[in-house]
């Protein structure tokens, strides 16, 4: 089975805190999947399908007349196709289980538990210790787990920190706790603790520069994917979106925050990490966010994430191939189809912005051209 039946599933990072295929996830999780849920059609290959729950017929022709999109929503009839969630866990399975695929083309129950056990944030602190003995420039000190109470304290009451729940999603699950407020963030993390078993503790740094480095394992090799580029609000710092360029100009803006030489280093040691904690045990899509921060003068690169699923950056990925440069990919709240005004020229996005999913949802999808420069 060479191509692929996709599933978006955000919440899955959510399902694998929860542990078990009874997972109703929340309100806001479900509304932006069934909003995006054609959106692996811009990362899929020819004859790929999408698993969806219907689908806005103009809207789908309109984009695969003007992009030449070569894959298609899942008829449910075809299960000759190799599942491919966002990410795996016991609920993303039980979607496939529920839609007609038999056992023996999914994950058994152990294959999951140790994707769950390696999606734990303890691998991301295991991967900054290995990059740090590799590199020969300075990495961000890696996260500490913590279960005791008193251990906690001890590493708050001082400086500011961050904490995170061993398993959360986007955002949730990440405290910033200011030692004037230790005692009453304690009090909230030792729930945290009770159910998933621990936290993870870093200093706080203030993020200068945010990427990801995308890879792939299969058959414990692992396989370099590409580079991405997270853009920020120029206010507040916060999250946009991913940044849609060649992989060349990708990398000429790290250049301008890492010079050249510590980029290579750096994929090739993020590589190895990964060869040797991951690809053991797993086969699928590897994302690593990571990014840029300053320490007395010194530019020093922080480990943040280590995701074992797609990403936003591997959706950037795949729309380089239908926008020219200088073009963003964000989700926004409410539907914004009506005011995109895309300008498509010879199968890619000129000008305007383009919705990627139909019209109607609750998040829209958007890509649009700006200058990220």
């Amino acid at each position: 089975m060479n191509n692929r039946l996709w599933l978006f599933y955000p919440e899955n990072d959510i399902a694998l805190a929860h542990g078990g295929a009874n997972f109703t996830a929340p309100p806001a999780a479900v509304k932006l999947r069934r909003s995006g849920e054609v959106l692996p059609i811009w990362m899929a290959d020819a004859d790929d399908r999408v698993l969806c729950n219907g689908v806005n017929e103009r809207w789908l022709n309109e984009v695969t007349t003007a992009f030449g999109l070569k894959a298609d929503v899942w008829n449910h009839e075809d299960f000759n196709l190799a599942p491919t969630p966002w990410g795996w866990s016991e609920a993303s399975k039980r979607v496939f289980e529920k839609n007609g695929f038999s056992p023996n083309t999914l994950p058994t129950s152990e294959t999951l538990a140790k994707y769950r056990m390696l999606s734990h944030r303890r691998t991301a602190a295991e991967i900054s210790h290995r990059v740090a003995d590799s590199v020969n420039f300075p990495i961000w000190p890696a996260a500490v787990e913590v279960s005791a109470r008193e251990i906690l304290h001890d590493m708050l009451r001082n400086r500011p920190m961050v904490v995170k729940a061993p398993w959360s999603s986007s955002g949730r699950g990440v405290t910033f706790v200011d030692p004037a407020h230790c005692d009453s963030a304690i009090q909230r993390l030792e729930g945290t603790i009770r159910k998933q078993g621990s936290v993870l503790v870093e200093e706080y740094a203030p993020g200068h520069f945010d990427f990801a480095m995308l890879f792939s394992c299969e058959n414990g090799c692992v396989t370099y994917r590409g580079l991405s580029i997270f853009a920020t609000d120029a206010a507040t710092g916060q999250y946009r979106g991913n940044v849609v360029d060649t992989q060349d100009n990708l990398e000429a803006i790290l250049s301008k925050r890492l010079e050249c030489d510590k980029t290579e280093s750096l994929r090739r040691a993020l590589a190895k990490a990964i060869e040797a904690i991951i690809a053991p045990e797993y086969d699928g899509p590897v994302g690593i966010d990571l990014f840029v921060t300053e320490q007395n003068g010194l530019r020093l690169v922080h480990v943040v994430e280590s995701n074992l699923r797609w990403t936003m950056g591997f959706v950037a990925l795949g729309l380089a191939r239908y926008g020219n440069s200088q073009a963003v990919f964000e989700i926004v709240p409410g539907d914004i189809s009506a005011s995109c005004k895309p300008v498509v020229h010879n199968g890619k996005l000129s000008s305007g912005s383009l919705a990627l999913t139909p019209p109607g949802g609750d998040f829209s999808f958007i890509l649009k051209i700006e200058n990220h420069t």
